[in-house]
């Protein structure tokens, strides 16, 4: 057998594991309306980044993950993601945070809610004879008027700003709606008439102007301007959100953990949260929004958990491939021979003399280990592919000895206790090549030479068997 060949594929061997260990750039893809998981791969073809649609994958520490949810209202909820490779039978932890923080208030009623109510609660008495759009009647009816499509204006963009099932696109159809319906100028002078008329009409003595007085006193011009302006600045917050948010970790462990090679990990569980603002955002910039959400802070306490999207990833625990000297006992069968030609003197005779080559040999050699992710608290265990050569003496007869060596490839499993991390106990069966005579002829027995050489040496082939190994990795 070729020992140089047999180098070689162990080196290539080795080269292929690095090879599979290279880093991917994996996306988890979570619609928050939806509920549904897609995944993507991230690679770069000719220097641009290209992604495209995967199965579920399989990741490995050093793995680059991005978790982008979308649909995803990044004005009403912020973004808390966690990421953990599990192992068995700990964890480790590895947080990553990102999204944005609160801003303004729109949860309380509106001002003009509150009019509202107050005006229709103590409408004027209407009395015989009194007509005119300066009466009592009929500026209470105006001003109701007024008042109602501000506070239904209100009343719709608080449902609007704080809907948490509406897509980017449906939210801005509809406070593009909202705002080509409310024209804030036209209803601002429409209230100064009316405050006009009122000045000019009101009987502070009368009952059928209290709520009326009241009202124009209390509301402001501004308060009408607010809502628009709230309608303008929410449409630009819009305009600066894609309602999609993304957070990008590599998988590996803690910090703070202790990195060991016999760690095995069963899966890499992400955790999104989505948390309701209390104080939702309508007019910070964008910059802003994209501060990182964190539990510690820049975030409102009262922030409430409103969905929880748990995802666990298969962790494919591969390791680099690492030498180890290999110390074995190969046991042999005794059946197990070699053979060689004798001719007598005169060349007329020939025998097939067989040397046994049967019974245990101590060999050394290399041997190339790929660890095997069983789990155990106190062992470790690897595939074992090496090759070994073992020296013995033999009896020629008289007293004298003859040397005699062998290559064998060996294949099996090497078992360690996990204190003792540079030996391991290996077993496994020892590969080599062997001669068998033809059942033709019987051997150690001189037979009349009238074989051709061909003949000859067709009697003997060769076949590779197996025997069984015990012995120690040191581990490189």
């Amino acid at each position: 057998m070729n020992n140089k060949l047999t180098f070689i594929t162990l080196l290539i061997l080795s080269f292929i594991s690095k090879e599979i260990n290279a880093q991917s750039h994996y996306i988890v893809v979570i619609d928050r309306i939806n509920n549904t998981q897609t995944f993507k791969q991230k690679e770069f073809k000719n220097g641009r980044p290209l992604e495209t649609d995967i199965k579920t994958p399989d990741v490995k520490k050093g793995d680059i993950i991005t978790v982008r949810m979308i649909n995803f209202n990044e004005l009403i909820y912020g973004l808390y993601v966690q990421g953990k490779l599990i192992e068995k039978p700990k964890s480790i932890v590895s947080d990553v945070l990102k999204a944005s923080d609160d801003m303004l208030d729109t949860y309380s009623m509106s001002p003009a809610m509150g009019k509202l109510t107050n005006l229709l609660k103590y409408p004027p008495t209407i009395t015989r004879g009194e007509s005119g759009e300066k009466s009592a009647a009929s500026l209470h009816k105006r001003l109701v008027k007024v008042i109602k499509e501000v506070a239904e204006t209100e009343a719709a963009y608080n449902d609007i700003s704080n809907d948490e099932g509406l897509t980017l696109e449906e939210l801005k159809n509809r406070i593009n709606d909202l705002d080509s319906k409310f024209n804030s100028k036209s209803i601002v002078n429409e209230y100064k008439k009316i405050e006009k008329d009122v000045q000019q009409s009101a009987d502070s003595t009368d009952a059928d102007w209290a709520s009326i007085l009241e009202t124009t006193n209390d509301y402001e011009e501004n308060d009408i301007e607010d809502i628009g302006t709230k309608i303008h600045d929410f449409k630009k917050a819009l305009d600066q959100v894609d309602f999609i948010s993304e957070t990008t970790f590599i998988v590996e462990e803690n910090e703070s953990r202790y990195s060991s090679s016999d760690v095995v990990y069963e899966k890499f569980n992400i955790k999104a949260n989505v948390y309701k603002r209390v104080e939702p955002i309508t007019t910070r910039s964008i910059a802003d929004t994209k501060k990182q959400y964190k539990q510690d802070e820049y975030h409102n306490p009262d922030d409430q958990l409103n969905q929880s999207f748990d995802l666990n990833l298969k962790v494919k625990n591969k390791y680099a491939p690492y030498f180890g000297i290999a110390v074995n006992r190969i046991f042999v069968p005794n059946n197990r021979f070699s053979y060689s030609t004798v001719y007598d003197y005169f060349s007329d005779s020939v025998k097939f003399k067989s040397t046994s080559v049967g019974g245990p040999k101590t060999a050394i050699g290399l041997s190339l280990n790929f660890d095997i992710p069983l789990h155990s608290q106190n062992l470790s265990f690897a595939g074992s592919l090496g090759y070994t050569m073992a020296f013995w003496k033999s009896a020629l007869g008289n007293d004298a000895e003859s040397s005699n060596k062998k290559g064998f490839v060996t294949t099996g499993i090497s078992i360690g206790h996990k204190k003792f991390k540079y030996i391991n106990l290996a077993v496994g069966a020892a590969w080599g090549e062997y001669s068998q005579l033809s059942s033709k002829y019987q051997a150690d027995k001189f037979i009349e030479n009238n074989l051709s050489d061909a003949e000859i040496s067709a009697a003997v082939s060769k076949k590779i068997k197996p025997a069984f190994y015990l012995g120690l990795n040191i581990n490189l």
